[in-house]
């Protein structure tokens, strides 16, 4: 009843300004037109009521209906999960082993709409007649790690997330695209760096005024293939910061200065890393460079860290727009978890989405 009070205003409203237009276009001189002036208000509005229905007819879908095959861990994990989503409903869990002949049953009389394998390399391991059967019943087939990834935006960090990258595409590296995505990040590097210049002195210039110690420092951190290289940042933190030996930032780190706080927050501190782009050892977009000591640390603890450095890293990246400070162990294996999946889905527009949110981030004074 709601949505049809809301239909019926949207139509009245359409009425309403189909009728101004009209006497507006009365109300004018022969000879002079107002097409342009008429339309283009009907075209905003009209957008803005089929926008507003569009947002409504979303909210208000129903749930989707998930039946889950396997009950390991994960299963158990993406269940409770899947329990608290506004947007999905789990209508059952069947045993991977047995669920074959089940399965098109299950899906017709519990009018399941996405079947989800969380059993190791998912989809490949389950009969290719039980797909075709799920399909043709009017379901969709998807494994653990493709669900994850569209729920999450990440990649789960799981024992059998190799079976998962080995097929995936966005591993694939052409000549031609990497050759103009080079030439792109040089420009836009250099286009930066012009207006950055003068930001970076004012910047070293604070940063002198308010702690002793060099404006710039110079850091080894780990590049394509894990091949060490000198990352240039400005300093944010006291000149002795390390003298009891290294040790990740934290939020509220007490090494941070009080320039150095402002100047994080704003991602000012990253701008000299555009020089490093121009020589080719990082990207514009990619894994944030991690130290060697950090990096070892965490690539005996987390399967797969290693990863990160099958790309150059960024001055931003996906894992940097979604997650903050990392500190714990999980909180690692989170920010890797959007490291993978931006190594499985770089592209375009991928890159385009995570520049749009680094401006929100900068804009908004939500850097680290």
């Amino acid at each position: 009843m709601k949505s049809l009070v809301l239909l019926g205003a949207a139509l009245m409203i359409n009425a309403l300004l189909a009728l101004g237009a009209e006497a507006l276009a009365s109300a004018v001189p022969a000879g002079e037109s107002t097409f342009p002036l008429t339309t283009v208000a009907q075209y905003v509005v009209n957008t803005l009521l089929v926008g507003w229905g569009v947002v409504l007819a979303w909210g208000r879908r129903p749930p989707c209906r998930v039946l889950l095959v396997g009950r390991g861990p994960d299963s158990a994990t993406l269940r409770e999960t899947l329990d608290h989503h506004p947007h999905y409903e789990v209508a059952g869990v069947l045993d991977f082993a047995t669920s074959g002949p089940y399965l098109s049953r299950w899906i017709s009389t519990e009018r399941i709409r996405k079947v989800v394998i969380t059993e190791p390399c998912g989809v490949a391991a389950l009969p290719a007649e039980a797909l075709v059967e799920c399909r043709l019943a009017g379901a969709r087939v998807v494994d653990y790690h493709a669900f994850y990834e569209t729920l999450y935006g990440r990649l789960p960090v799981t024992s059998h997330l190799a079976c998962h990258l080995a097929f995936a595409r966005g591993f694939d590296r052409e000549w031609a695209t990497g050759r103009i995505r080079r030439a792109l990040e040089i420009v836009f590097a250099l286009l930066l760096l012009l207006p950055a210049v003068p930001l970076i002195l004012v910047a070293a210039l604070a940063i002198k005024l308010d702690s002793r110690g060099s404006a710039f420092y110079c850091q080894d951190r780990l590049g394509l293939g894990g091949k060490p290289y000198c990352v240039w940042k400005l300093r944010t933190m006291v000149a002795d910061a390390e003298a009891e030996g290294p040790r990740q930032a934290t939020e509220e780190d007490p090494r941070i200065t009080c320039v150095g706080r402002i100047l994080r927050r704003l991602r000012i501190d990253e701008l000299p890393q555009l020089w490093n782009v121009v020589t080719g050892e990082m990207s514009l977009i990619g894994p944030r460079p991690e130290r060697q000591c950090f990096a070892s640390e965490l690539e005996a603890r987390i399967p797969f860290y290693r990863y990160r450095t099958a790309v150059k890293p960024g001055i931003t990246g996906w894992a940097q727009v979604n997650a903050d400070y990392a500190v714990s162990e999980q909180e690692h294996r989170e920010k890797l978890e959007y490291d993978l999946y931006y190594l499985k889905n770089q592209g375009p527009w991928l890159d385009l989405m995570i520049l749009a949110r680094t401006v929100g981030v900068v804009l908004c004074g939500r850097g680290r």
